[in-house]
């Protein structure tokens, strides 16, 4: 009875390592922002070792894939490719380091490249830059801008990013409001005014880009790859 004891101990000792082992994954997903017309809809993402068939949304993230561990390379092409000899010279990469294992992959049109024509921006959301509730906000218009989200306030530059705190302590709809610069003004002006939903168990992105109409595009995702409801023990 004694040896069984002894084993159990020695088993649930073990439980936390065992649990961080299988807790260590890498994760990405793609999205293409306002994807132009006749630009690709799809390729396949190879990791070094195999090709992933992938669709590039404009309007919401791609599936999860999952990829090495390690620092890689990562390219993407319009056939799959499953040997690093046949990956075709050209073709758009991006090396990601080992140190991180959440990612984005955004898409951007690129004409220039003749095997695939698009570029690659890697962006890192693992919980150190980007935590659970929050939203990292890519402003690629040309207008300065500044927001109520909630609770919440955030300023972002033109061409810049910025992160927005939870604009509530539990998932709920907010009121979101958004104020620009004109060129060269000092005061800013009404631009939106909207009643969004948040969960509290989502990171979320967020794009504001221009269109060629007056204002600037202003949207969120929320992305729920790793969040967990909480559950009273």
């Amino acid at each position: 009875m004694m040896k069984y004891l002894v084993a159990a101990c020695l088993l649930i000792a073990h439980l936390p390592s065992l649990a961080q082992e299988q807790k260590k994954t890498r994760t990405c997903r793609i999205i293409f922002p306002e994807r132009p017309n006749g630009a690709p809809s799809e390729a396949y993402i190879f990791d070094g070792e195999m090709s992933h068939k992938v669709l590039l949304p404009s309007l919401n993230f791609s599936q999860v894939i999952e990829l090495p561990l390690g620092k890689i390379t990562i390219g993407m092409t319009s056939e799959a490719v499953n040997d690093p000899e046949a990956f075709p010279e050209g073709a758009p990469t991006v090396t990601i380091p080992a140190s991180q294992n959440d990612l984005y992959f955004f898409i951007f049109s690129d004409p220039k490249n003749k095997v695939l024509p698009i570029r690659i921006q890697p962006v890192n959301i693992d919980n150190e830059i980007l935590k659970i509730g929050e939203t990292m906000w890519f402003n690629f218009s040309e207008r300065d801008l500044a927001a109520k989200l909630g609770k919440a306030k955030m300023a972002i530059k033109a061409k810049k990013r910025a992160i927005s705190k939870p604009p509530l302590t539990k998932s709920g709809y907010y009121l979101a409001q958004f104020v620009y610069k004109e060129d060269g003004g000092s005061q800013y002006l009404p631009i939106m005014k909207k009643s969004w939903w948040f969960d509290e168990y989502s990171k979320n992105i967020g794009f504001i880009i221009d269109t060629g109409a007056r204002m600037p595009k202003i949207y969120t995702f929320r992305d729920r790859r790793w969040a967990k409801p909480k559950t009273d023990l």
